[in-house]
């Protein structure tokens, strides 16, 4: 689930104005809060309904610019971005709702991200996205991307056993505004 997340996020940016694609994207708290009310019995809470009404609003205000990108195809792009979002309610939800909820964080992020590499590459193979790099490139691209995904899977699971899909998908959902805020104090 974490991989078609992840995989679905990209095609949507190739079809799809990529503000429009992560606002979409962004809609998966929506999705997690009405899988676990709907169908694990979680509280409905006023905050909870409130943070889906706001979603639901900055979305919509937020999706109100250009829609398409050169040469995409929109509905592609639509239909990925939506992808993105139950692909990823679906991880969040199931990490808690399985037995990984059971295994080490660490340990999970190292299967999610395994299996996830050999689906990209299987992916690549078949399309023509496979470009290898060498040398300094690849340690500068193994150097960003490895550490930022694991600590980030490795918080996320963490997050989703202690404090609840629910509660981890919106405020995980504040990712965009938090890196705006730290963008603006490091420049």
């Amino acid at each position: 689930m974490r991989a078609v997340t992840s995989f679905s996020l990209l095609i949507a940016y190739q079809n799809i104005a990529t503000g429009v694609a992560s606002t979409i994207h962004f809609m998966y708290p929506l999705a997690v809060s009405l899988v676990m009310m709907y169908f694990f019995q979680e509280k409905k809470s006023l905050w909870v309904m409130f943070a889906v009404f706001m979603s639901l609003l900055g979305a919509a205000l937020l999706s109100s610019g250009e829609l398409e990108a050169k040469n995409g195809d929109t509905i592609v792009g639509l239909v990925a971005a939506c992808v993105s979002v139950f692909s990823y309610a679906g991880y969040i939800v199931g990490v808690r709702m399985t037995r990984a909820v059971r295994i080490n964080s660490t340990v999970l992020t190292c299967y999610v991200m395994g299996l996830g590499t050999v689906l990209y590459f299987i992916g690549a193979l078949t399309t023509s996205g496979l470009r290898l790099v060498a040398g300094r490139i690849l340690l500068i691209i193994l150097g960003l991307a490895l550490p930022a995904t694991a600590i980030s899977n490795i918080t996320l699971v963490r997050a989703i056993k202690y404090a609840g899909p629910t509660l981890t998908s919106i405020l995980g959902a504040m990712e965009p505004l938090t890196a705006v805020v730290i963008g603006d104090f490091c420049v």
